[in-house]
C-alpha cells in the first residue's frame, strides 16, 4: 500500500533518480550564474575599454551608444531564444526542452 507521499498523481515516484533530479536543478542553476558572472565581466569590460569606445568619437553620444549596445545585446538574445523556445518548447515537449536548455547551458559553459 502506497501513501499520498509516494504515490502523487498516478505516478510511482520510486524510480527517480535524486542525482537526476538535481541535475536538472544545477544546469539552469549554472546557467543563471553565469549570467551574473557575464553582468559583471560586461562592467569590467566596459571600464577598462571606455577609452576605447570615447577614442574615435566625434560626438559625446557616440561612446554612450555603443556601450549601450555592447550591454544590452545579451538580453535582447536572451529575450529572443526565450521567445523562440516559447513556441518551438510546445512542439518538442518538456523533457526534450528541458535536455536541450541543459546542453545550452553546458556548451555556453566550457565557452566561458
Amino acid at each position: 500500500s502506497t501513501t499520498g507521499l509516494e504515490m502523487t498523481f498516478g505516478i510511482d515516484h520510486s524510480s527517480y533518480y535524486v542525482s537526476s533530479i538535481l541535475l536538472l536543478f544545477l544546469a539552469p542553476a549554472l546557467g543563471g550564474f553565469l549570467y551574473g558572472f557575464d553582468i559583471g565581466a560586461t562592467s569590467f569590460a566596459i571600464t577598462s575599454m571606455e577609452d576605447s569606445f570615447n577614442q574615435h568619437d566625434d560626438e559625446e553620444n557616440d561612446a554612450a551608444w555603443r556601450i549601450a549596445i555592447f550591454v544590452a545585446t545579451p538580453s535582447v538574445a536572451a529575450f529572443l531564444g526565450s521567445a523562440l523556445m516559447f513556441y518551438w518548447g510546445d512542439s518538442i515537449g518538456r523533457k526534450r526542452e528541458l535536455l536541450y536548455g541543459s546542453i545550452c547551458y553546458m556548451i555556453g559553459a566550457f565557452w566561458q
